[in-house]
């Protein structure tokens, strides 16, 4: 009986560490590009082109996410507000701000032209939240 307990502790101790290492690398305060990454392939390589070579074919006229990262003039607010308020025929996922912020840190890494500020959005003051455009 001792060993089946001490089996149960330890199978308890290891999923509490698992589970506290996965909170900690996932800090809400903390966009990540790897989380937009993975987000863009989920949500939006049905329409935009998310890798440089693609298997499955795409809408005529609908640019690829690193054409939208590539634009002129853009911006990190125009890609959250459009992100916030798609346009038609862009579907509405009810993103959360922690997505919309790992979708532009994502879109940050595929800019050519790095003179410009990161768009990686800056956390605010507080416990994990961040700030974006329009909030006061």
């Amino acid at each position: 009986m001792r060993s089946r307990a001490h089996l149960r502790f330890c199978a308890a101790a290891a999923g509490l560490a698992l589970f506290a290492g996965t909170a900690l690398a996932q800090s809400p305060g903390q966009p990540s590009s790897e989380a937009g990454h993975a987000l863009a392939r989920k949500l939006c390589s049905t329409c935009h082109m998310t890798e440089s070579a693609i298997a499955a074919p795409v809408t005529v006229g609908i640019p690829s996410l690193a054409a939208i990262a590539n634009k002129a003039g853009q911006r990190r607010e125009a890609i959250e507000a459009t992100l916030v308020a798609p346009p038609h025929p862009m579907p509405d996922v009810q993103l959360t701000r922690g997505e919309i912020a790992d979708l532009v840190t994502y879109l940050d890494t595929l800019r050519k032209d790095r003179a410009g500020p990161s768009w990686a959005p800056s956390p605010e003051p507080g416990p994990g939240r961040l700030k974006l455009p329009g909030q006061g």
